[in-house]
């Protein structure tokens, strides 16, 4: 079992994300069309791993997309909520570069910081 959440080797910073669904194309749209998704399955979340960078130059990105299936019909999030802790999801990998992942969305951002500091969801001013 695992947790959806974003994590690497040691955690030196944690953040969050939010990004906005693009008007010119999804992922799910995409994962549809590139056959690794079915019309019956319900994209429910995506995670993006870059890999460890040496001397500037990314190792490698990956996008693991996680599927629900909807064959059944009705409410997606209601199923999910009833599956309780034996929800289970198909994940498929989806080759895109850094570029063509976050070109999915029409806004896309990432705040970082160290977890010792307390510094998410808190409210400041910058001067």
């Amino acid at each position: 079992m695992e947790t959806f959440r974003a994590s690497t080797q040691y955690g030196d910073w944690k953040g969050s994300a939010s990004a906005d669904r693009s008007d010119a194309t999804t992922l799910a749209a995409l994962l549809l069309e590139r056959k690794l998704r079915k019309e019956d399955e319900f994209l429910v979340g995506a995670k993006l791993y870059v890999g460890e960078n040496h001397d500037n130059k990314l190792a490698g990105v990956h996008v693991s997309a996680f599927l629900f299936d909807n064959a059944a019909g009705g409410d997606v999030s209601r199923a999910i909520d009833e599956a309780g802790e034996g929800l289970k999801l198909r994940r498929v990998e989806v080759e895109l570069s850094l570029e063509e992942f976050v070109c999915l969305f029409k806004r896309f951002a990432v705040s970082l910081s160290d977890p010792h500091l307390g510094m998410e969801g808190r409210d400041f001013t910058a001067v």
